[in-house]
């Protein structure tokens, strides 16, 4: 077995062991990263333990968690479940595993990270939650957004519709569905990526937007493009024209569209036609 990191309290040292078995006081360990290292199963977890590390593993359960525990990364291994997350937990990331479902979340969830599984629902999400990665699964359906969230990845599932959008979102990311139109944008959203969808329209582009992704669909216009826009991708679709392109944009890619005409001054800032 390779080493095991421990950490104990009021200790900033790090501490490394070959085996679980070798850790002196192993009940006040409040950190521990045992990824990467060939494990099939976890012991019982210290009372105090703030953080786990597990990641990259072969692990099919874990233990009882601690109603301590704060952070929880323990993507790449073999789960088809977790159980039940403590009060306290603000951080999971339990990406690539086998996943059909969820535990409840705790009310101090700020990152979430359960992409590429196989979930079909959430559970409710908490207002706490700021980064919401949940992309590759089968979701149909998503449960509401919290006011507080500002990353979202949703992209490759299965869903024809998105819940309202809450204003504090500056990036988002739903390509890869059955869209056929998006709610109303945020104010602060900076960039948005929905390629590969089934868009006919978008709605009204927020003034903050920088970056706007939206090849692959059936486009036959673009509403009005922000000033502060840099690189807008539109590739794919069935445009006919283009709309009043900023001064600040700088990358245009529009290759396989319907054009009749384009004005001069865009052609400098075509990347790929």
């Amino acid at each position: 077995m390779s080493s095991l990191s421990v950490k104990y309290k009021s200790l900033n040292t790090y501490f490394h062991y070959d085996s679980f078995e070798s850790i002196p006081n192993y009940n006040y360990i409040v950190y521990l990263d045992c990824s990467e290292i060939g494990l099939t199963k976890l012991p019982e977890l210290p009372n105090n333990l703030i953080e786990l590390k597990c990641w990259n593993n072969y692990l099919t359960e874990l233990p009882k968690l601690p109603n301590e525990l704060k952070k929880l990364i323990c993507q790449c291994n073999q789960f088809t479940s977790i159980p039940s997350l403590p009060n306290c937990l603000e951080y999971l990331k339990c990406s690539h595993n086998q996943l059909t479902s969820l535990p409840s979340f705790s009310k101090c969830l700020t990152c979430l990270d359960c992409s590429n599984n196989k979930i079909t629902e959430l559970p409710e999400l908490p207002d706490s939650l700021k980064t919401l990665n949940c992309s590759n699964n089968k979701l149909l359906t998503l449960p509401k957004l919290p006011n507080s969230l500002e990353r979202f990845n949703c992209s490759h599932n299965e869903l024809n519709k998105l819940p309202i959008l809450p204003n504090s979102i500056y990036l988002i990311q739903c390509y890869g569905n059955k869209l056929t139109k998006l709610p109303t944008l945020p104010n602060s959203l900076q960039i948005l990526t929905c390629y590969f969808n089934q868009l006919t329209s978008l709605p009204n582009l927020p003034n903050t937007l920088t970056n706007l992704y939206c090849g692959y669909n059936k486009l036959t216009s673009l509403p009005l493009l922000p000033s502060l826009l840099e690189s807008l991708q539109c590739n794919f679709n069935m445009l006919s024209m283009l709309p009043s392109i900023p001064d600040k944009l700088e990358k245009l890619y529009c290759v396989d569209n319907r054009f009749i005409k384009l004005r001069y001054k865009y052609i400098k800032k075509i990347m790929y036609m």
